[in-house]
């Protein structure tokens, strides 16, 4: 028992499990993770959506050669 005890409290004190001290807060904060900057950031002058334009084409059916 004293192993898993002494395991516990290695686990709890390690630098990644501690959340910063907030007075006046209720709960605590979750930590940040670094989002993945696979994409470039865009320019601020470019709209956050892109408008797309599709044309539609019908066209005739050849007629069926009457025999």
């Amino acid at each position: 028992m004293t192993r898993a005890l002494t395991h516990i409290a290695a686990q709890l004190t390690k630098p990644a499990n501690l959340v910063r001290k907030r007075p006046g807060r209720s709960s605590p904060r979750t930590r940040k993770r670094g989002g993945s900057h696979r994409y470039p950031r865009r320019p601020d002058d470019t709209p956050a959506v892109r408008t797309v334009t599709h044309t539609i084409t019908i066209h005739r059916l050849q007629p069926d050669p009457t025999p």
